[in-house]
């Protein structure tokens, strides 16, 4: 959200607002009114979950990290037969320093990074 808003302080800038602020609270919670479409919308007999909001607080290991790290500067993951060939690695390493840094979700980091 924060870059959004750098970006629109910049005088070259295209932009006329931040897309991420426009969105409600809550924009990708299901709502009562859902609920009751999803469940009116679902075949008899047929079990039907309702998606909840969980709260999470993942975060990676050190070595969890220090292991995608390796695998960005080239080395061979485990149980493959070569190193992953990375087009983009700049931008790969960017996209994770960006998740790590910021816990945003990886939908948010592909609109932000368009």
């Amino acid at each position: 959200m924060r870059c959004f808003d750098w970006l629109l302080r910049r005088s070259d800038s295209i932009f006329v607002s931040n897309p991420l602020r426009l969105l409600s609270k809550r924009y990708a919670t299901y709502t009562r009114a859902d609920e009751a479409v999803l469940l009116t919308t679902v075949e008899e007999d047929k079990d039907v979950i309702v998606p909840t909001d969980i709260s999470r607080d993942r975060r990676l290991s050190s070595d969890e990290e220090a292991a995608v790290r390796r695998i960005l500067d080239g080395e061979k993951p485990a149980g493959c037969q070569r190193p992953l060939e990375l087009k983009w690695q700049g931008t790969l390493e960017l996209l994770f320093d960006l998740a790590l840094e910021t816990a945003v979700l990886p939908v948010t980091r592909y609109i932000i990074c368009m």
